[in-house]
This record gives C-alpha cells, sequence and structure tokens, in this order.
C-alpha cells in the first residue's frame, strides 16, 4: 500500500470537493512528474475522483440533465476514441499551453462583462464543436477539466450551478475513462484503491463539503478564478 498515495489523494480531494475537480487536474501532473505510466496515472486517480463525483451529484438537488445529453451525444464519443488512441499508441499531445492560454483568458474575462458575455456567447454558438474538443482534449491529456471549467463558469452564475456543471461532467468523463481502460485491459487495481477511494469519500464529508458551504458566492467565484491561475501556472511550468 503507496502511502504517498494515499496521501495525494487526500489532499486534493479537499480541492476536489469545492470545485468539483481537483483529483485529475493537479493528481494527474503530479503522479507523472513520479514516473507513474499515463495509463497508471488513471488507474489511481479516476476511482476516488469518481466517488467524489458520485457523491456530489447525488447531493445535487437539481440534476443537469439537458449538459449531461449534451456530453454523451458529442463529448464523450470523441473522449473514447481519443483515450484509446494515447492508451494503444502509447503516445500523447502537449496541449499544456493552449490550455493555460484558455484558463487565463477565462479568468480574465471574469473581471469583465462585455468579455465574460462574448465568451459565453461564442461557446453556445459552437457548443457542439466546443463539446467535441473538450473529449478530444480530456481523452489525450486528461484535462479536458480546463475547458469543462471554462464552460461551467460563462453558463452560470450561482456556485450550486456551477459545482453541479462540473461535478455531472467528471463523472461521465470518469465512467467512459474506466470504460476504456478496462477494454484496454489498461485499469490496474490494486490494495491501494479501495483505500484511496474510502479516503476521497471521507475527506468531502468531513472537510471538503463544509468547507463548500462555507463559502460565499462572490468569494467562491473569486477563488475560483483563482483556481484557474493557479491551473494555466501549472501547465505552463510543468
Amino acid at each position: 500500500m503507496d502511502l504517498n498515495i494515499i496521501l495525494i489523494v487526500a489532499l486534493f480531494s479537499i480541492v476536489q470537493s469545492v470545485f468539483g475537480m481537483g483529483l485529475l487536474v493537479f493528481g494527474t501532473p503530479t503522479l507523472l512528474l513520479m514516473g507513474y505510466p499515463f495509463s497508471d496515472v488513471l488507474s489511481i486517480l479516476l476511482p476516488p475522483s469518481l466517488t467524489i463525483s458520485t457523491i456530489q451529484v447525488l447531493r445535487q438537488g437539481k440534476q443537469q440533465k439537458h449538459f449531461a445529453l449534451s456530453l454523451i451525444k458529442f463529448c464523450l464519443p470523441v473522449l473514447i476514441i481519443s483515450l484509446a488512441w494515447t492508451l494503444f499508441s502509447k503516445q500523447k499531445l502537449n496541449l499544456h499551453y493552449i490550455i493555460a492560454a484558455i484558463l487565463i483568458f477565462t479568468a480574465i474575462s471574469r473581471f469583465s462583462v462585455h468579455v465574460s458575455n462574448a465568451l459565453r456567447q461564442f461557446i453556445e454558438r459552437n457548443s457542439r464543436k466546443y463539446m467535441a474538443t473538450m473529449g478530444f482534449v480530456h481523452g489525450m491529456t486528461n484535462m479536458g477539466g480546463s475547458l469543462l471549467s471554462t464552460y461551467a463558469v460563462t453558463q452560470h452564475q450561482l456556485k450550486k450551478e456551477v459545482l453541479g456543471c462540473i461535478v455531472t461532467g467528471y463523472l461521465l468523463f470518469g465512467i467512459v475513462q474506466l470504460g476504456t481502460l478496462q477494454y484496454a485491459n489498461a485499469f490496474n487495481i490494486s490494495l491501494t484503491t479501495p483505500v484511496t477511494c474510502l479516503v476521497a469519500g471521507s475527506v468531502f464529508m468531513l472537510i471538503g463539503n463544509r468547507l463548500y458551504s462555507w463559502l460565499n458566492e462572490s468569494f467562491y467565484h473569486g477563488v475560483f478564478t483563482l483556481f484557474m491561475l493557479v491551473y494555466a501556472a501549472l501547465l505552463i511550468f510543468h
């Protein structure tokens, strides 16, 4: 049983409990830097990530059914194809700088109503292409959360709606990723897997969920903007 993995999962589970993502966003580059292959990174992080996302989706007062349907139709098929190609070819595209630029632009747009409205309208006019791009990026890099967060903050104002959008996306992403890993015989379960799931669920219930409830709307959006900039910096300097 790897104590380092458990500690990493516990730390980033706090972030995921508040923002709907964190385990994959920060866990992926962390484990890659530690020398883990991409398929092992997914095998380690997806189960605890799915644990938190499932709890969050079940606790939602209003389900994001229309958004989920759009993901199923336009995003998930592309995710499956791009992830399968990544696993079988063992190649990855470096999209970090592009993703970072998107995050920085989105964060800056939150300080300007005109820019924010223009970005929202652009995503709405190109929603199908945007969904497909999101699936491609997530399948190739496990970093599709960048585009998902951009979608969420431009389409929703309330923190509950932002979080609901993100956790819906991450739950569907995770299910499809696990299924693709299993199909490719690349899903590796160890004794650490159930422990990390238990740790992630416990951290959410004991710490993360309380922290989320404590944050008011304006402070939450400010912290979310900072989170996006930190995420961008991580990608640039990775």
